[in-house]
């Protein structure tokens, strides 16, 4: 039997029930990328625990919460800038409008996700990222044929 991979999402800064609902979310999503992948989902509490689990394996996406922590989202980005495969970035907020989405696709983020959390879309989104990740043209890709 073989075990199944790992698609590692980062969640930084977001408030507790949030943070469970998601994990719980994603972790009865396991079948969307496959029936030999499973979502490895880490939480980190700052950029800078975000920064250090990107130094230790990769990561192929990363949600931010933009209510909790207003401008960490950015600085992920900024520090984004310097890797060779950096994660894409999915910013939440209950207040996703136009603006927001606007902004962080202009600056790098991958997507915007509204809260509170529609399951469906959220594990689209999640999915859709890794899938981009793990693209042709992304360095990540060549590393995992290898």
């Amino acid at each position: 039997m073989v075990s199944p991979q790992a698609a590692t999402v980062v969640m930084v800064g977001f408030a507790e029930k949030d943070r469970d609902y998601l994990q719980r979310l994603l972790n009865g999503a396991e079948g969307a990328l496959g029936a030999d992948f499973r979502w490895a989902v880490q939480t980190k509490g700052s950029v800078a625990a975000a920064l250090s689990a990107l130094r230790r394996d990769p990561v192929g996406v990363m949600l931010c919460d933009r209510d909790e922590f207003p401008d960490e989202w950015k600085e992920l980005l900024s520090h984004f800038a310097y890797l060779s495969a950096p994660p894409c970035l999915i910013v939440t907020s209950r207040l996703a409008d136009d603006i927001l989405w606007a902004e962080a696709l202009n600056l790098g983020a991958y997507d915007v996700l509204a809260l509170p959390f529609d399951r469906d879309e959220v594990v689209r989104t999640v999915t859709l990222a890794h899938s981009h990740w793990q693209g042709p043209s992304h360095p990540q890709a060549a590393r995992s044929v290898a």
